[in-house]
């Protein structure tokens, strides 16, 4: 959902992002099982950037080239779970992914907010990572 950005939307914004984050966990927390059968956690959080793209793990002000994001760590023994590659383009894989929650950006002039939903998404990375711990050696 896009809509005109004013500092009044501002509550808006962030109930929907907190929103978000407990639906995430929610979809997320139905493959602990499967991850723990790995010896894996699952890390979840939001995090932040302004327009210069630097990361903040608490909540910034909402303007221009603000950006909300979604994150999902396997972790095992407190460390990022990375899987040997098997395709050749990289040496390793990450178990980690990001998924965009709210963004506000200038269009034509005028500051727009951007509201995203990765339900689906969500349930096809966590399914892509149960795949590779089963076929793939942690390195």
């Amino acid at each position: 959902m896009t809509f005109k950005y004013e500092t009044d939307k501002d509550t808006l914004i962030k109930k929907y992002e907190e929103d978000m984050l407990k639906k995430y966990e929610e979809i997320i927390n139905k493959y602990a099982n499967a991850f723990m059968m790995y010896g894996c956690n699952i890390i979840v959080g939001l995090y932040w950037d302004d327009i210069t793209q630097k990361h903040y793990n608490n909540r910034i002000p909402i303007s221009e080239g603000y950006s909300c994001y979604a994150y999902c760590k396997i972790q095992r023994d407190g460390k990022t779970v990375k899987i040997q590659s098997q395709d050749g383009e990289a040496d390793y894989y990450l178990l980690s992914t990001t998924w965009q929650v709210s963004s506000v950006d200038k269009r034509y002039g005028k500051k727009v907010a951007t509201l995203y939903s990765e339900n689906d998404q969500i349930a096809n990375d966590l399914e892509d990572f149960i795949f590779m711990l089963d076929n793939s050696g942690p390195t």
